[in-house]
């Protein structure tokens, strides 16, 4: 059977490869892509940019692909898009069945599901499901009671099946995505790459669709592979891709199985010391209180990922406002203090953090702001993702916003998501919201970047909000020597000293 995966996106890279790296591949639908092409069908994968969902566009590449079925995914901002490329495809003379799965069907399915030119769509995890729609589609056979799907039967009411009742617990059994499948759409495919080391978080962050996520079935919701699976994955990305250099380890928060993560950076450490030149590494790590004032606890982490040359973390403050994160967030407990001592702890091992931050969230006020600005400051951080609080549906603090009046749900916009803002805080106006969001960098890195590059830093989030401009730079960018070679020099992320 033929079926074509889609994936949109707002920002492009450069024409006709609009993902920069990566890390930017949608691992849930790459992970259907592979157990569809295990099970015998012929797949493929498509990244589609907004100008070309367009009846023009899009209706004679549908045409050419032939494909039976279209696997369709989506977050909330993704999803009018995604809606437009499935009426299209609805317009083929022989329209291919369509199913969507994602973060919007498993948190809005109502709003998914309303979609007329949608046969199906996916709540949970469809790895177990997938294969079993596909094979009722290939035999002309109207799919019915399949756990975890929604699906429209041919006199238009819909019959909507329960999740499983558990997640998958062994990550184990799924396949390896194919990245030969997605490598056309990636601008710099050669140096870097991803590999997913785990699903689910122990918290339940108001702002994040893990809460929600976590309530669709039971049983252990964070689970990890096994270091043996990660190493075979890894070992056969190296012999793909001789110029291999750096490998993201994606998962929530390595923190939260220390056992696990002193198994997997005692392997990575051991693999290192086979290679000539060792890879370097990165993951995602959400602090604490227990790990930081337990002082020889931490010490023994970032000891052992220093061995395995992790050479930063993507750590979240959010708020310097300990109210914000506790009463708003629902962050994990830690303190500002706490938050300070890690960032000094990771520079003496040799260690960048990435600080993520989130301003405009309710009831922050710029005083609230300020207070991030001054923690960020004095964490020295290595870079700083800096985003505008955006409300997805279904998570605990859309439903907080929406009740606050914060803004409209029927008119939320899907553009530009977490980089223009959305909601109208009494105490934080929105030309501020913009505003901060520019001077940031200023703010947070005078004197310890060079001049230089703070201007392009703080020059380049201002201009985030309005895709298009930043899509055709980076096009420029691409073409361009002397801007790519700038564009780079001000990517590097410095580790400091301790």
């Amino acid at each position: 059977m033929r079926i074509t995966c889609v994936h949109t996106v707002e920002h492009s890279f450069r024409p006709g490869q609009p993902l920069s790296a990566w890390s930017e591949i949608p691992f849930g639908l790459a992970t259907i892509a592979a157990i569809l092409e295990e099970a015998g069908h012929q797949v493929e994968c498509l990244v589609l940019t907004a100008q070309e969902i367009t009846d023009s566009a899009l209706l004679p590449r549908l045409q050419r692909s032939r494909a039976d079925l279209l696997a369709l995914s989506a977050v909330t901002t993704q999803f009018p898009s995604i809606r437009e490329v499935a009426r299209i495809a609805k317009l083929l003379p022989q329209a291919p069945y369509t199913v969507l799965g994602g973060h919007h069907a498993s948190l809005a399915p109502d709003d998914a599901m309303a979609c007329p030119w949608l046969d199906a769509i996916c709540i949970g995890e469809g790895d177990r499901v997938i294969a079993g729609l596909v094979a009722d589609v290939e035999a002309g056979r109207t799919p019915t009671d399949i756990e975890h799907l929604w699906i429209r039967q041919p006199d238009g009411s819909v019959q909507k099946n329960a999740p499983a009742p558990t997640f998958l617990d062994d990550l184990d059994s799924l396949p390896v995505i194919n990245r030969s499948a997605w490598e056309r759409w990636v601008a710099n495919p050669r140096g870097s790459a991803v590999i997913l080391v785990g699903r689910g978080c122990p918290y339940t962050c108001t702002y994040c669709s893990n809460h929600a996520l976590m309530a669709l079935s039971n049983g252990r919701y964070l689970r990890v592979r096994s270091v043996e699976h990660v190493l075979a994955e890894l070992a056969d990305l190296e012999a793909q891709n001789p110029a291999l250099s750096m490998v993201y380890l994606e998962v929530e928060t390595i923190a939260a199985m220390p056992r696990y993560a002193e198994e997997l950076c005692a392997a990575l450490a051991e693999r290192n010391r086979q290679r000539e030149r060792p890879l370097e590494f990165g993951c995602n790590l959400a602090i604490t209180s227990a790990l930081v004032q337990r002082g020889e606890r931490m010490e023994k982490m970032l000891a052992a990922l220093a061995a395995a040359n992790m050479t930063y973390l993507n750590v979240g403050l959010e708020s310097g406002s300990q109210r914000i994160r506790s009463e708003v967030l629902r962050r994990p407990k830690y303190s500002n203090d706490d938050l300070i001592a890690f960032c000094q702890a990771a520079r003496r091992h040799g260690i960048g953090v990435n600080l993520n931050i989130i301003i405009g969230l309710p009831t922050e006020t710029v005083a609230d702001y300020l207070e991030t600005v001054d923690v960020a400051r004095r964490c020295r951080p290595a870079s700083i993702q800096h985003n505008i609080f955006y409300p997805y549906a279904g998570t605990d603090l859309y439903d907080t916003a929406a009740e606050m009046g914060l803004f409209q749900p029927a008119t939320l916009g899907h553009t530009a998501e977490r980089r223009r803002p959305y909601l109208d805080l009494p105490d934080f106006p929105r030309w501020r919201l913009r505003l901060e969001s520019v001077l940031v960098f200023p703010r947070v890195f005078h004197g310890d970047w060079p001049a230089s590059k703070v201007a392009v830093a703080a020059t380049w989030q201002g201009l985030r909000p309005y895709p298009r401009l930043t899509s055709t730079i980076k096009a420029v960018g691409g073409r361009s020597q002397r801007l790519r070679a700038v564009m780079d020099r001000h990517r590097e992320i410095p580790v400091g000293e301790g």
